[in-house]
């Protein structure tokens, strides 16, 4: 099941499906490591003659509340009438879930229920050495590996904790603790080491026609001292005032953006207001900006996305920058020295501890030595750098980094320049698929030297200025000369090694006129996003862009005349700036509808959809669809100018 919602605070990031259960859960940084990796820490009621797992049975609806990352549910089981209500959130300064449960009862007669909570864990990602026990004091359920606790505790609404647990282990040795649920039979193991589980049960009184509530809690830390205080004081705080806090706390930051007028579609505010704190929980508090947090990927690639590629986390936080939210983007500078090497160079991906990702390009290309780089994921960064000295005025803080890092990437952007041509040396494009000169590189680079050159004047580096401007006008000029191709009035999307145009329409062209490299008003611009954005219009019910024509990934069907390729959120929401930025209220309002339209109930958007039936495809969320939301909404609402050099 695909993720529903997600619970962070830049720190702790927890996934959870559609029924409430756990999926995922990182720490200590965003998206590394993943300490459940896609098994379920599932919920179950139990009755006095029945186990109701969270699940089948169950209606289900929910939503975030308003500007806020704390997710509001209701579960109402069809047989016996009983009905569930959720509040939920990871506390926005503390690495700690905290839900409050209410249940009703409208005609059961039997009075005495309970909350069974499993804990499905796989500490740092693997069952060796992992340990969970019971600890007296405060009173909780502890699972521990290394440097890393997750402490589980509950409470009745009468202040009452938990008096019945398990402890279990999944490889058969032992019953598992979802068996000892299922089973109604509760050892109150003490300790059991390797591949276990664990599950805690919660008491309620509950008589028919009533209510009653309880609070459950799961603290994540690095030392079993830092947790056990941590849980004696959540033992004796109101959770719900920490819950009230936590909203406060996301709508307040959130409102820092700026508010949407009043006129705007309701749909359109909250669609900007949820992306905004969507995103927001996809950075980690070190700085690094992870692509997407859902292993449900791992069926389709054998990989996930949590990685922070630079050239997304540099977008996302450059458009972060223009609304005014300095602090994603700072902290993201300061994490590019990290990755930066000697020379200059930024590779494909990286965790969000700096560490180098997995990847597919290698030092050899046909056979030959080659950079395994995705050159716009040098000059993305450098022209953040640009924009956040422009934009933020932190003058030392952006001197420190273009002397710590930038230097460096900005002799590289000039360095690897073909003498013959001026345009880039080869590399892998955005959609890393191809190795050519693309056009998105091109942009993005020729966009990077013209800030930095600016950049570096203010700055006194007068030698790098007169080089970055020197280098990018030569650029500008070939892009023209090599790329347009009159004949179809199309822009290559990339020069191949062999010099041949590879002229297929492309949502990655944006680039152009995205970065400011042609002006919108070129015949010859507004021409090939004509015919760009007719090519890949989807002709099905769901509307929409491709990102391609004849793309391959996540394909559901041949017909490419009817579907050029899965219609993408950041494709779409592309073509609808284009026509805003041209004026046609009608095109790019369609647009936005199309995707506002594909968000779920709790707010999230995935990478792509199917253009038939609309269901999410790929990873749910994208934290690259929902910084170009916010950046689409906020332009179409006035809020932000367009991000353009």
């Amino acid at each position: 099941m695909a993720n529903h919602f997600v619970l962070g605070n830049g720190g702790l990031l927890i996934n959870f499906n559609g029924h409430a259960n756990i999926t995922d859960l990182y720490f200590p940084y965003v998206g590394h490591k993943n300490h459940v990796g896609g098994h379920l820490c599932g919920m179950a009621v139990l009755t006095p003659h029945e186990t109701l797992w969270l699940g089948d049975g169950w209606e289900s609806s929910g939503k975030m509340l308003a500007g806020s990352l704390v997710a509001r549910l209701k579960f109402r089981h069809h047989a016996t009438g009983l009905v569930l209500n959720l509040d939920q959130a990871v506390h926005h300064a503390s690495n700690s879930l905290l839900v409050s449960v209410e249940i009703e009862n409208p005609r059961l007669d039997d009075s005495r229920f309970a909350l069974a909570f499993y804990h499905n864990f796989t500490i740092n990602e693997n069952v060796i050495g992992d340990t969970a026990a019971y600890l007296p004091d405060p009173g909780a359920l502890v699972h521990y590996k290394e440097d890393v606790y997750l402490l589980a505790g509950a409470r009745s609404e009468k202040g009452k904790s938990f008096s019945r647990w398990d402890i279990g282990r999944r490889d058969g040795s032992a019953p598992a603790g979802w068996e000892s649920i299922n089973r109604r039979h509760f050892a109150n193991t003490a300790i059991r080491q390797g591949n276990v589980d664990s599950v805690l049960v919660l008491d309620l009184e509950c008589p028919r026609g009533g209510t009653a509530s309880g609070d459950y809690w799961l603290i994540a830390g690095h030392t079993l001292d830092g947790v056990t205080r941590a849980a004696r004081e959540m033992a004796s705080a109101d959770l719900p005032l920490l819950l009230e806090q936590t909203h406060l706390y996301w709508q307040e930051w959130s409102n820092h953006s700026g508010r949407p007028p009043a006129d705007v579609p309701p749909a359109w505010a909250e669609a900007y207001n949820q992306s905004l704190l969507v995103v927001r929980s996809q950075c980690d508090n070190r700085g690094g900006i992870v692509a997407a947090n859902d292993t449900s990927v791992l069926r389709f690639n054998g990989d996930h996305y949590s990685y922070v590629w630079p050239r997304d986390a540099a977008l996302v936080a450059r458009i972060f920058l223009h609304q005014g939210l300095h602090d994603v983007a700072s902290r993201f500078l300061s994490f590019c020295e990290t990755i930066t090497d000697p020379n200059g160079v930024i590779l494909h991906k990286f965790r969000a501890n700096g560490t180098l990702g997995s990847s597919w390009h290698g030092w050899l290309q046909d056979g030959k030595p080659a950079l395994p780089i995705q050159e716009d994921e040098i000059a993305l960064p450098v022209l953040l750098l640009a924009d956040y000295f422009s934009h933020a005025r932190n003058i030392e803080f952006a001197r420190n980094c273009y002397i710590g890092w930038g230097r460096r990437c900005i002799r590289f952007l000039c360095d690897y320049v073909d003498p013959a041509t001026g345009l880039p040396l080869p590399s892998h494009d955005l959609w890393e698929e191809r190795y050519g000169v693309h056009c998105f590189t091109v942009a993005s680079v020729w966009a990077a030297l013209a800030q930095a050159g600016r950049m570096a004047q203010r700055l006194g580096f007068i030698d790098d200025a007169e080089r970055c401007f020197d280098v990018s006008s030569r650029m500008r000029d070939a892009f023209l000369e090599h790329f347009w191709d009159e004949g179809t009035g199309m822009f290559a999307r990339c020069l191949r090694t062999d010099g041949t145009r590879d002229l297929t329409a492309d949502s990655s062209t944006h680039a152009i006129w995205y970065f400011g490299l042609v002006d919108v008003s070129d015949p010859r611009l507004q021409r090939a996003m004509a015919n760009t954005w007719e090519s890949l219009r989807i002709r099905t019910g769901t509307g929409g862009i491709a990102r391609y024509r004849d793309d391959y990934y996540h394909r559901v069907t041949e017909n490419l005349h009817e579907v050029p390729g899965n219609p993408w959120i950041i494709s779409t929401l592309w073509a609808a700036q284009w026509f805003l930025l041209n004026g046609d209220q009608a095109r790019w309002r369609e647009l936005v509808e199309v995707c506002v339209a594909r968000r779920n109930e709790m707010g999230l958007l995935p990478e792509q959809w199917n253009p038939y039936d609309g269901a999410a495809l790929s990873v749910n969320p994208l934290t690259w669809s929902h910084a170009v939301m916010v950046e689409t909404l906020g332009q179409a609402m006035g809020i932000i100018a367009p991000c353009r050099v």
